[in-house]
């Protein structure tokens, strides 16, 4: 099962400051692989570990570049 979130120019990904987290129908979910490829994230997951009907939320830090309007 794969995710991707593509960021405007306007955003910059650092993997050192991103917090990224991972939740599985509310609890904290640490399989699976994050591949940053310049402005896409890709997240991949086994998708024998999900569970059909869950709900899956990613969220992470990113910081203004000078090419956010």
């Amino acid at each position: 099962y794969v995710i991707t979130d593509t960021l405007s120019e306007g955003l910059t990904y650092d993997a050192t400051k991103a917090d990224v987290k991972v939740t599985l129908d509310g609890k904290v979910f640490t399989d699976y692989t994050l591949t940053p490829n310049g402005q896409t994230l890709t997240f991949t997951f086994d998708h024998s570990k999900l569970v059909g009907g869950k709900e899956i939320v990613i969220t992470y830090n990113t910081t203004l570049n000078d090419k956010a309007v």
